[in-house]
């Protein structure tokens, strides 16, 4: 894992036997061979007895006596004579003859492996000592020669259960695991412990040794969720059966603790440590090595989390244990000097860093020479510290060493390689070669892709999301020194731009295309389905309250299993996620238009900083290489958006209104801050002259702003009109991400088919209808807590988030009934769901039997709740104190207030609340609009490159292409008066969806001043 320190996978996890398997005799089948059998096994038998007493010449006349034997009796192709060969190898190995050796091994695998029954054990075998070659001379043997050898044996074994199978899986699955195959080593890991189980069962220490490996698989992949799961029950396997007090106990807590400390979870990884040196302590004691490792993996942790004094000491004790036991030129030694040297660094302390990077690398050298991993880290920290230090010279041949070792033991593609190329890259920035810089900036980018890509097919989309966020702060320090660039054309912003390009919407596109094509597929389809189906029960787990939620974890392992599966198993999936770059995206657009990423990233120069900064990233027909700006840092928008959760319409009118100046001051002694034209739009005005049209993609918390409604600052020559905004001086088109200028939308079936819902029932009797609810509780009057003038009806369409229940919306019904004619109008077949009918059962019945409709239309209340981490309010409601994002966000249909409140109906098969979660599971690849016609609907929690998760994701996955959506507490009247306006000018001119939108807000700003009544709906492709 590029950034961890290796010290945390232990070095010690195993130590491979130099005692390599001998067949033991066969048992034959009695007739008339029985008697050369006999001879045949009794020769090999005395061979190795004398192998293993180091008579190599008396053992290899012995199996020659065997092999003539074999051959008149039996022939080539027989196991009598299979086993020769593989003894005869046997004795060349211990000679130290490995190519030979190699060559007996590969003539007896041969025909092992021609043998229809007998053949398994001994092509086991011969695998198993062929492992044992690689790791002395791998050029002898490709990695993947283990792979296909394994794979064939796995189809071929049929119910044939053996401990030499076993040991044949579990090493081959170690070496791929090394090479970073991880995909591949993982289910020969699953097969090692089938083996293990039935031979041994789940107590023994083949077992869980296999089980403490496949973990260590899990966390080099950063599945960090199965590793726990695995950890857990491994620990529970070994209470029961060892005890708490065993060493083999405070092993498996150790390796938990490691598993919390790479996933932050420092809280949870200090007692696990401290138990497990209490249990080393006590048995074996101090003088084991486990135990000193351990110290030094707990400094680390304190090391992490700033807490150097602790640290310190626990280095220094490590090292004293060590050089007691292990001597001070022992490879242990050298470990934890190079982690007690980061500290050090870390410190500013730079000499005694330097001095312990020194002796570390002198003692790998003796201990293990320079071609391993371990030496290269330590010179890449002594590089990294002369780097710091501005010793540029001296920094450079070390980073060169360090790559050239990673390159030939590890290879140009795994994890290490690339954070090699990541600090050459910033080497070269600092010592201001920029051309040097931006090569190798553009090398890791590739490889981080490609990584990435790879990952898409064995990862679930949670797993995805951890892994990626391995690399983030190599984005930071990207976009960070593309912002400092000093030089004439900004080089780096190209490798900005794809980088963008790549990353924003990964998970989302990834998720999106396995969908789709997995309907296309017979066999992808039914696997689709068994998740879908899964997805359903979990969906009902997560509406529990949190106490009740029994089978969360088993669902979502069986969920994620199946997701990986559908993820292998997917055609074309690799082509659907190709690459795009930011000359494709110029090639697309036509004079007078301009495509701008916009991004977000933690502010990093040699070390990270607090702050968090904004640029766009922009191109134009002509730009030879795209445009970095910076923008302004998240500090002038914090405090406004994220202490504004309840949208009011005196904040929403500061805010998009030229006369308070946009954002408004903390306090009343403050500065006042920017208008949104100036952070956003002022520094872009010069590289947009002659521009009418801007595609581009959102980020951070520009996902909670219209960007179009940001008023510009000119002069109005009537001061009754409207204020005019970006959206009047340019045609402004959001999109997810501008890759998709690029990619060729997916041919949809018109079905010219609209469902509307309005006017829903929220309470249990579906039969109710919308004259038996008094005017007293139609609304949610909020009058006194945001003064609109213009407003008749100041009903919200939402409210639960401040009050117990959901109130009838009456004006939804006018909206739907008022649409029903104007779309019938236009040719489109309607079907409107009011009262009861409005329920969820039919929303998640659309795309079942037959295509989604082509738009879809729901006017009803919505909801929107932030992080628990992050909110103060101590509720258990589920749906505001779940963990899970797409839980927290939703749409509220007929019925849903007993569920609301607590007392779901138990006869009902769905609650009445439709979360995002629920949506994303929906099938509406045929569906080209989707309007949501309620509150809040644009918001979710933010997740860096993915932008938002909450309904605009949810409709996203599941097909949708356009998405209208409200950022704030929207009024009803309005709305209603809006989506109104916006079907007019959609269907009643050859318009397309965008320029009916833009129309739209153009016609209800000049209506109602106040940018509360006519700003909050966004429209996002």
């Amino acid at each position: 894992m590029p950034g961890l320190p290796c010290l945390l996978l232990d070095p010690m996890k195993k130590v491979l036997s130099v005692i390599f398997f001998a067949l033991p005799l066969l048992v034959y089948s009695q007739g008339r061979d029985t008697l050369f059998l006999s001879q045949i096994d009794s020769l090999i038998e005395a061979s190795r007895t004398y192998t293993g007493e180091g008579d190599l010449q008396k053992a290899m006349a012995l199996n020659l006596v065997a092999e003539e034997l074999a051959l008149t009796n039996f022939g080539k192709v027989s196991i009598a004579f299979a086993n020769t060969c593989f003894n005869h190898g046997r004795v060349l190995h211990f000679e130290g003859e490995l190519a030979d050796a190699t060559q007996w091994y590969l003539d007896g695998l041969g025909i092992y492996k021609q043998m229809e029954q007998g053949g398994q054990t001994g092509w086991a075998r011969t695998v198993f000592n062929l492992t044992f070659i690689y790791r002395s001379d791998g050029d002898l043997l490709p990695p993947d020669f283990f792979y296909q050898e394994a794979r064939a044996l796995q189809e071929n074994l049929g119910n044939h259960f053996d401990k030499d199978i076993g040991n044949c899986f579990f090493y081959v699955a170690d070496i791929l695991s090394e090479k970073s195959w991880y995909e591949l080593a993982e289910p020969f890991y699953l097969a090692a412990l089938d083996q293990f189980k039935m031979v041994f069962g789940e107590d023994h220490a083949k077992y869980t040794g296999c089980q403490n490996d496949l973990g260590l698989l899990y966390l080099e992949m950063g599945q960090y969720r199965r590793a726990e799961t695995l950890y857990r029950s491994l620990l529970q396997t070994q209470r029961e059966h060892l005890g708490i007090d065993d060493p083999q106990y405070a092993s498996s807590l150790h390796n938990l603790a490691n598993l919390y400390l790479l996933m932050g979870s420092y809280d949870q990884a200090e007692p696990l440590y401290r138990e497990s040196l209490a249990i080393w302590e006590r048995d074996p004691g101090k003088e084991d090595p486990r135990y000193a490792m351990c110290l030094n993996n707990l400094a680390t942790l304190y090391n992490q989390t700033g807490n150097y004094a602790q640290a310190e000491p626990l280095y220094q004790e490590g090292l004293q244990l060590t050089s007691t036991f292990l001597g001070k030129r022992h490879q242990d030694y050298a470990f934890v000097l190079g982690q007690q040297g980061i500290l050090y660094r870390r410190q500013g302390r730079y000499e005694e860093a330097e001095s312990d990077f020194l002796q570390a690398i002198e003692i790998y050298k003796e201990s293990l020479g320079t071609e391993n991993q371990y030496y290269a880290a330590c010179i890449g920290n002594l590089a990294n510290l002369y780097a710091h230090q501005g010793l540029y010279e001296a920094a450079e041949p070390l980073f060169l060493e360090c790559m050239a070792i990673r390159e030939k033991t590890l290879g140009p593609n795994h994890p290490e390689y690339l954070t090699g190329l990541r600090s050459l890259a910033e080497l070269y920035y600092w010592k201001g070669e920029s051309e040097k810089a931006v090569s190798y900036f553009q090398q890791a980018d590739t490889l981080q892709r490609s990584l990435l890509a790879k990952a898409v097919h064995h990862l679930s989309e949670r797993e995805l999301d951890r892994y990626q966020r391995i690399y983030e702060d190599q984005q930071a320090k990207l976009f960070s020194f593309a912002g400092q660039y000093n030089g004439g054309d900004n080089l780096i912003a190209a490798v900005c731009y794809d980088n963008a390009l790549f990353h924003k919407g990964f998970l989302l596109q990834a998720s999106s295309e396995i969908k789709t094509l997995a309907l296309s597929d017979d066999l992808a389809s039914e696997k689709y389905q068994q998740l879908r189906s899964l997805q359903r029960e979990l969906a009902a787990e997560y509406s529990r309250s949190i106490d009740h939620q029994q089978e969360v974890r088993r669902l979502e392992e069986k969920a994620n299993a199946l997701e990986k599966e559908l993820a292998s198993l997917v055609a074309g999936f690799g082509e659907a996620l190709q690459q795009v770059n930011w000359s494709d995206v110029r090639q697309q657009l036509q004079p007078g238009e301009a495509a701008i990423e916009f991004v977000h990233f933690p502010y990093t120069e040699k070390e990270p900083t607090d702050k968090t900064l904004y640029a766009a990233l922009l191109i134009r027909p002509e730009s030879p290489q795209p445009g970095f700006i910076p923008l302004f840092g998240q500090s002038l928008l914090d405090q406004l958006l994220s202490a504004h959760i309840v949208r009011k319409a005196d904040y929403v009118n500061q805010l998009y209104s030229l006369p308070d100046r946009g954002l408004q001051p903390v306090s009343p002694d403050s500065v006042r801050s920017k208008t949104l034209y100036q952070l956003i739009w002022e520094p872009l005005m010069e590289e947009l002259t002659g521009v009418q049209t801007i595609y581009f993609s959102s980020t951070g918390y520009l996902h909670r702003l219209n960007l179009g409604a940001v008023p510009l600052p000119v002069q109005k020559e009537n001061p009754w009109s409207a204020q005019p905004t970006m959206a009047d001086r340019f045609q402004l088109i959001q999109l997810g991400s501008t890759r998709k200028l690029v990619l060729a939308p997916r041919v949809r079936t018109q079905t010219r088919e609209v469902v509307l819902f309005g006017g829903v029932n929220y309470d249990a009797d579906s039969t109710a209808s919308a004259g038996d609810f008094p005017e007293a509780e139609q609304a949610l009057a909020m009058r006194s807590e945001g003064a609109l003038p213009l407003l008749i009806d100041s009903t919200l369409r939402s409210g639960s988030s401040y009050s117990p229940e959901w109130h009838y919306l009456r004006w939804t019904e006018t909206e739907v009934n008022t649409l029903e004619p104007i779309l019938g109008q236009a040719g489109f077949s309607t079907t409107t769901l009011r009262g009861g009918q409005a329920s969820e059962e039919f929303f998640k019945s659309l795309g079942t039997t037959s295509p989604s409709p082509q738009v879809l239309h729901l006017a009803t209340h919505g909801f929107f709740f932030p992080d628990p981490e992050r909110s103060q309010d101590i509720e258990s409601q589920v749906f505001k104190q779940s963990e899970h994002p797409m839980i927290r966000s939703g749409l509220v249909l007929a019925g849903a207030n007993p569920a609301w409140q607590g007392n779901p109906d138990p006869y009902r098969k769905e609650d009445g609340i439709l979360t995002a979660y629920e949506i994303s599971q929906v099938d509406l690849s045929n569906t080209e609009l989707v309007v949501l016609s309620a509150c809040e609907t644009g918001l979710g929690d933010i997740h860096g490159n993915e932008g938002v998760y909450g309904l605009q994701r949810a409709f996203k996955i599941a097909g949708a292409k356009y998405l209208i959506m409200s950022l704030w507490q929207v009024p009803d009247q309005e709305t209603a008066l809006f989506m109104v306006t916006f079907y007019q000018n959609w269907l009643g001119g050859d318009r397309s969806i965008p320029e009916a939108f833009r129309l739209t807000q153009k016609a209800m700003q000049e209506r109602f001043i106040n940018p509360y009544q006519w700003a909050g709906f966004v429209l996002v492709e």
